[in-house]
């Protein structure tokens, strides 16, 4: 038997799939627009990175870290450290779902719920 060199690859002209939603870079980016603070987001990732930081659950636990090293205002440093982990609720599932975060002004716990991801 012969050996035969593949068949030509063509190259079409199809658009790579837009990445998915619940990515960790797209669930920072809502998180931070939940809180209102989206002009914030490409310095939290950066931030992300320094500290190889790869989940939203990491992120949420250390807010208060992210928020003393990000340019914020006074209130919205508030705003991140007190509110953060309720607008955390349902980012992140394969990270987050059924994570018990403590908040550490309150002491109470949150549980965060799976998200729910429409593809379409």
């Amino acid at each position: 038997e012969r050996w035969q060199a593949p068949p030509p690859v063509t190259l079409d002209s199809t658009p790579w799939p837009a990445p998915p939603q619940d990515t960790f870079e797209a669930c920072v980016a809502q998180w931070f627009e939940a809180l209102v603070l989206s002009e914030y987001v490409p310095a939290a990732l950066e931030w992300c990175r320094a500290h190889r930081v790869t989940c939203m659950r990491e992120v949420v636990d250390q807010r208060s870290d992210l928020a003393a090293e990000l340019p914020l205002r006074l209130l919205e440093r508030r705003r991140l450290v007190d509110r953060g982990v309720a607008a955390a609720a349902g980012f992140d599932g394969a990270a987050v779902a059924t994570s018990r975060l403590e908040s550490s002004q309150t002491g109470a716990e949150v549980w965060l719920s799976p998200p729910q991801v429409t593809l379409g």
